[in-house]
């Protein structure tokens, strides 16, 4: 007799865990403490088959020391009797004798019978018939079964004579549930018996192998992870049901040893591909973190479950049960999460456990005696298995019409995204601003117009040291983010060195990529303004030589007017001619040297010679000047200092030229006494704010929406014919070259409101 080592029957799916849990819960684990007082089991007329584990008596016997005549010779009173149509004893090492009268009545057929135990998984079965009262012959029949014999699993036994016979059973099963079905059955019927489960149980393989061939194509072609790992799953039930169903009977003694012996190990490779599986078809990585982590403990739970057959079958049935209800129910728990996100396989996969759950469901209640029993039912595990495979296959195929589906989205948008790049690399490479993108101090990215722009090659900017790259002619990096990446646009003007000489003037804008992160780099472009720095040169050089040849003949213009003035026998109006000749020539010999001022202002090398200016008094002389131009046009001025009118002794110093404070005020008072309309008015109110004299000009009238945000810029002008549009760039010009600011705002769309701030004066 081989020994049937590592095998767990019940235990070696999910629903076979809530099998042998349900098992435990209902008592099945064990027989019922009764005394046996059970009836024969009668062949009659007509006779065909008949189950009956209820009719037996049950004696356990835990060294094995006991023998057939031991048994035979017992008192009814000292067995157990057996309940239900199946006994289940659970994993135990003990040796089990089952006694049972078999009565043979006249008319019944004479042939021999067919004893089945109903289980494929025996370690070992002995069986010994008496005829007679018990103790009083000897058996004159021994037959065993086992897996070396070519029925194992069930007896032949010889023709029966008329009355009753004694039975002793000796079963036992130390690494398995030890789950038996007694049967009694003609030679006729357990054919036809066996036809049946040959049937199904080729059906059922038949079905396991077409979808693990179908499958397996699929990996190799799809190469797909959750494949894999079903494919295993399939193999590992099918090679489970083999054996379970007692398929492997019809197979060669030789190979069955083998098989036995791989079945030990059976275990954790189907926990290992069900856990492995769950986290690649449902995505559980991204999808659920914590309960893919939970998955992955599973596994190694799973894997660690390889040593049972290495324990006392006594320290099996807990570890089994927190295995088929932790895999069951993260496996469900994951289903239900993805299905309710809208993955709609998900929904199969559910549909597969709830039969697999099912059969499992079935076979148990059947064993326990809660569902009748029947060829179906005892099959429970089998047929819910078989839906299993076919609807977690379909679930799998659904699933990979929705990732290809999902591929040729990503496919489409990875198109687009490369048009689109080629595109934008395009219109970079072909603009007229050199760009890069500097991170860790290295040019990670350059467009062709750079390299051009610096006289390099391509391939020489990517990688390169960006301080390195770019200098000024005073060898100063440009490349060099200012200390507050998260403010504004860094700004400034470079004349860059060329590798091959000269030097290229250059505007240069910055921006951090991620202002919160500055070490994520920065975007830089260069502007080429070599023209405009040549044009500007230019009219620089032509406004010199205009300002210095203007001034001589118009010195010699005012020279001439005074000594015509000077001239004796001039009349009265002829001298008021002359003085006027002389005033014109000084006022604009004034606007060549305020123009020549303004230019070093823009240019930033004006010497400032700041001393206190008396507000008040420019205010009121102004007001005067301008008194004609107001009357004209109907406006009324009003000035106020603090609030109040001007006063006689009012005083409002502010910190600057009093020349450039005369021009701007002047200015500004002039554009609100032009931009008011007639019968308007034009305030003028001085008062000292937080260290600054301030002057806010309003007047009648709102500044026109197309130059409100240009309105300080030059050359903008609105509906002035003669107008150059240089006025309030002069004016904020010289304010902020005295320190201060200026500012415009329209209030109600009804009136104007210019601001000038000076630095307060002592």
């Amino acid at each position: 007799m081989h020994a049937l080592r590592g095998s767990c029957p019940s235990c070696l799916s999910a629903p076979a865990g809530l099998w042998l849990a349900l098992c435990l819960l209902f008592g099945a684990a064990a027989p019922a403490r009764a005394d046996a007082d059970v009836a024969p089991v009668v062949v009659g007329p007509g006779f065909t088959e008949l189950t009956f584990a209820g009719r037996m008596g049950l004696l356990e016997d835990p060294a094995g020391l006991l023998g057939a005549e031991d048994v035979l010779s017992r008192p009814v009173g000292e067995l157990e009797a057996v309940p239900g149509q199946a006994l289940s004893l659970g994993m135990t090492e003990a040796v089990y004798w089952l006694r049972f009268d078999l009565e043979r009545r006249q008319g019944a057929p004479a042939a021999s019978l067919v004893l089945d135990l109903g289980t494929p998984t025996l370690s070992s079965a002995g069986l010994w018939l008496a005829a007679g009262p018990p103790g009083a012959h000897p058996p004159f029949a021994r037959l065993e079964a086992g897996r070396a014999s070519a029925t194992p699993g069930y007896f032949r036994l010889p023709p029966l004579p008329e009355g009753r016979l004694t039975a002793a059973l000796r079963v036992h099963c130390p690494d398995s549930d030890l789950i038996i079905r007694p049967a009694l059955f003609t030679v006729e019927a357990h054919a036809g018996e066996d036809r049946r489960r040959s049937l199904f149980e080729g059906a059922f393989l038949g079905l396991a192998l077409a979808l693990l061939l179908y499958n397996l194509i699929l990996l190799v072609i799809l190469r797909d992870q959750a494949y894999f790992w079903y494919v295993l799953h399939l193999a590992a039930i099918a090679y489970y049901d083999l054996i379970v169903l007692g398929a492997g009977r019809h197979l060669p003694a030789a190979w069955q040893d083998g098989a036995y012996l791989a079945y030990s190990f059976i275990f954790p490779v189907i926990g290992l591909a069900i856990v492995r599986f769950v986290q690649t078809f449902l995505d559980t990585r991204a999808t659920m973190p914590r309960l893919h982590r939970a998955l992955w403990v599973l596994a190694g739970y799973s894997l660690c479950l390889a040593a049972l057959p290495f324990l006392p079958a006594a320290a099996w049935p807990v570890p089994s049960i927190v295995w088929g209800l932790a895999i069951t129910g993260l496996a469900v728990t994951a289903g239900v999460v993805r299905a309710r996100r809208g993955f709609p396989p998900a929904a199969a996969f559910l549909a597969a456990w709830v039969f697999y759950l099912a059969g499992g469901l079935i076979h148990t209640y059947t064993v326990i005696g809660l569902l009748p029993a029947s060829f179906w039912a005892y099959r429970g595990i089998a047929l819910g298995s078989a839906c299993e495979f076919v609807l977690m296959s379909l679930a799998l195929a659904w699933r990979i019409r929705l990732l290809r589906a999902d591929k040729r989205a990503a496919e489409a948008e990875r198109e687009r995204l490369a048009a689109e790049s080629a595109l934008q690399r395009l219109v970079i490479d072909h603009s007229g601003l050199g760009l890069a993108l500097v991170n860790g101090g290295r040019v990670a990215l350059a467009n062709r117009r750079l390299a051009e722009l610096l006289g390099r090659e391509p391939g020489e900017l990517a990688g390169a040291q960006a301080e390195d790259l770019v200098r000024d002619a005073a060898g100063r990096p440009v490349f060099a983010f200012p200390d507050n990446p998260g403010g504004p646009v860094h700004e400034a003007e470079a004349a860059i060195r060329r590798p091959q000489g000269g030097l290229l003037h250059a505007r240069v804008l910055a921006r951090a990529v991620d202002p919160a992160e500055p070490a994520r780099g920065a975007v830089w472009l260069l502007e080429d303004v070599s023209d405009r720095k040549r044009l500007e040169e230019l009219r620089e050089d032509v406004e010199r030589i205009m300002r210095h040849d203007l001034k001589g003949p118009l010195n010699a213009v005012i020279g001439f007017a005074d000594i015509l003035a000077a001239e004796p026998g001039l009349d009265a109006n002829q001298r008021r001619w002359a003085g006027a000749i002389r005033d014109a020539g000084l006022r604009m010999l004034d606007q060549i040297n305020r123009s020549l001022d303004l230019y070093k202002m823009e240019r930033g090398t004006y010497r400032l010679a700041p001393e206190p200016v008396d507000l008040v008094r420019l205010v009121r002389l102004l007001a005067g000047e301008l008194l004609v131009a107001a009357l004209a046009r109907g406006v009324v001025v009003t000035a106020l200092c603090r609030g109040e009118a001007l006063a006689p002794d009012s005083v409002l110093p502010a910190l600057g030229e009093e020349m450039l404070v005369r021009l701007t005020l002047s200015n500004l008072l002039g554009n609100a006494l032009e931009a008011a309309p007639p019968g308007g008015d034009v305030t003028v109110s001085l008062s000292a704010e937080e260290g600054y004299a301030v002057v806010r000009i309003e007047n009648d009238g709102p500044v026109p929406r197309e130059i409100r945000a240009r309105f300080f810029e030059k050359y903008v002008t609105h509906g002035k014919p003669q107008g150059t549009g240089l006025g309030t760039y002069a004016a904020r010009l010289m304010t902020r070259t005295m320190g201060g600011e200026v500012t415009m705002r329209v209030e109600e769309e009804r009136r104007t409101v210019v601001t000038v701030r000076l630095p307060l004066g002592e």
